[in-house]
């Protein structure tokens, strides 16, 4: 039953991340600079974020969240 949970936990957070590539992906892609400023990679935008991306961030975030607890009762299990 531990490796069940374990396992389902692992893959919640592989898909978690995932997903957090796609949402990454999509925040880059939504910036509004040019060509140049959009391939340097240390061109951090700061201040306000688009609401669709706070929203993207936070089902990420629920995603990675429930992953953990997932392994965490399973590694709970198994140590018992």
């Amino acid at each position: 039953m531990a490796n069940i949970f374990i396992y389902i936990g692992f893959c919640i957070m592989l898909l978690g991340a995932l997903y957090g590539i796609y949402v990454a992906i999509k925040g880059i892609r939504m910036r509004k600079t040019d060509g140049v400023e959009k391939l340097n990679m240390f061109n951090f935008q700061f201040g306000s974020v688009n609401p669709e991306m706070k929203r993207l961030i936070t089902i990420w975030g629920i995603i990675m969240v429930v992953g953990f607890i997932v392994t965490g009762i399973g590694l709970a299990i198994g140590l018992k």
